[in-house]
């Protein structure tokens, strides 16, 4: 009798046990009903999440988060603690405020935990990002002096001097989410990170002997790449840490640098003579592949098409070609009747082209070319997309121009010789 109650009492103590274990270890379940599967959200935007978390051993606390694909980098949306109730119903509205999040695919996450256990469920989602404003036109300008002055123009087009510099411009370029500008400069050759919010230099690079010129400047997905007498490409990001290095052949130095697919690509001359060379190198490790012999300097390479490249020539009648890096072939080689000094691309099927006097609409589909300006004395050209207008610098002004229109909308005195004019964007927008 005894054993039988042993054998009755056991198996009643283990379910006691498990039940007790299973509450202990209960799982929350989380539902987001809204919003649903593909919905598209903008930034700025409100995003209303609603759903409810069940749990019969009751709920202790709630976070909700917008993550990548990946799950990570997380933005928090909502989060609350809950006195262990056994059924929370959350209806929220949330602002996001990271205007920096790019375009993609991103996960709603809602995650629920108890005392022992935590769960989620996810919604997928499209974001937009926040749009870009202009902010502010940056114009590395040559003074009387001699100094290189930086200056700005804001929305208004109102002048604000933010730095002097000694030496011979290079080449610059704005990272607009770190605000900061990265000049280039010979005789004193120096590279400066200079902060637009505060005016003050973060770092300098200095040329290294014994050739210390550099040739040319180019900012690519936060990576600075320069290039020097000395023949070397190097890269660093925008905090000056080293991210790239090659020796290209120590005959050749590079002039123009470019950054297309996996490629890093120079035009490259002879240190004796006068021939160039388009030198392509793997961007990532900077292995040498391959080298193409070419008639006269690149003054700009564009991407055309997926593997293919649009370069202009710099001689006495200035020309394009196409080359494919993959394949080290030129193909289509065209010839102007005058020579290019600057090229500013409007979209992928336009460009404009600046001689001292003239500036012409070039379509390379068909090779088309029209005189759209006449001005002389022009010293730079650029083209801002997000307001459609051409920046057109000449021996004393500074004019705005609309687009398709040609016709001036600003004219400003300018009584310096403009190196170049960049642009600083942001993602501030008012909530």
């Amino acid at each position: 009798m005894k054993s039988l109650l042993k054998i009755l009492i056991f198996p009643g103590l283990l379910l006691f046990f498990m039940s007790c274990e299973d509450k202990n270890n209960s799982l929350p379940l989380v539902e987001i009903s809204f919003p649903p599967q593909e919905y598209q959200i903008s930034i700025p935007d409100t995003i209303n999440i609603r759903g409810k978390v069940t749990d019969e051993n009751g709920v202790n606390f709630l976070k909700i988060q917008l993550v990548n694909e990946h799950l990570q980098n997380p933005v928090l949306l909502f989060s609350t603690e809950i006195d262990n109730q056994t059924e929370y119903i959350f209806d929220i509205n949330s602002v996001v405020y990271d205007n920096d999040i790019p375009t993609g695919n991103y996960y709603i996450k809602a995650t629920a935990y108890n005392t022992e256990n935590v769960s989620s469920d996810f919604v997928k989602v499209y974001v937009n990002e926040a749009p870009l404003e202009l902010e502010k036109i940056v114009v590395s300008t040559l003074e009387a002096s001699g100094l290189l002055s930086v200056k700005t123009l804001d929305k208004n087009y109102n002048t604000e001097h933010i730095m002097d510099y000694e030496g011979d411009f290079v080449g610059s370029a704005i990272y607009s989410p770190g605000r900061q500008f990265f000049i280039a400069l010979n005789d004193p050759s120096y590279t400066y990170s200079l902060d637009l919010s505060t005016g003050l230099t973060n770092w300098s690079e200095q040329a290294h002997q014994p050739y210390p010129l550099f040739t040319d400047l180019l900012l690519h997905e936060n990576i600075i790449y320069l290039s020097t007498e000395n023949g070397e490409i190097y890269g660093m990001d925008v905090n000056q840490n080293p991210k790239f290095n090659i020796l290209t052949n120590p005959d050749t130095v590079p002039e123009k640098i470019f950054v297309f697919n996996n490629f890093l690509i120079s035009d490259s001359r002879k240190r004796l003579g006068s021939s160039h060379h388009i030198m392509v190198y793997y961007r990532e490790t900077g292995v040498f592949i391959h080298r193409k012999l070419i008639q006269d300097s690149v003054l700009g390479f564009y991407a055309l098409y997926e593997e293919q490249l649009l370069c202009f020539s710099g001689s006495t009648h200035g020309g394009t070609f196409r080359y494919t890096p993959s394949s080290n072939i030129i193909s289509e080689q065209n010839q102007f009747d005058f020579r290019i000094n600057y090229i500013a691309r409007i979209d992928e099927t336009h460009f404009l082209l600046a001689t001292d006097k003239k500036v012409y609409l070039y379509e390379p589909e068909g090779h088309l070319i029209y005189p759209v300006i006449s001005q002389s004395g022009i010293k730079q050209i650029t083209f801002e997309p997000l307001q459609q207008r051409i920046i057109l610098a000449t021996d004393d002004r500074i004019q705005v121009l609309g687009y398709p229109s040609f016709e001036v909308v600003v004219d400003l005195e300018w009584n310096s010789k403009v190196k170049k004019i960049d642009f600083l964007y942001n993602k501030n927008p008012d909530f």
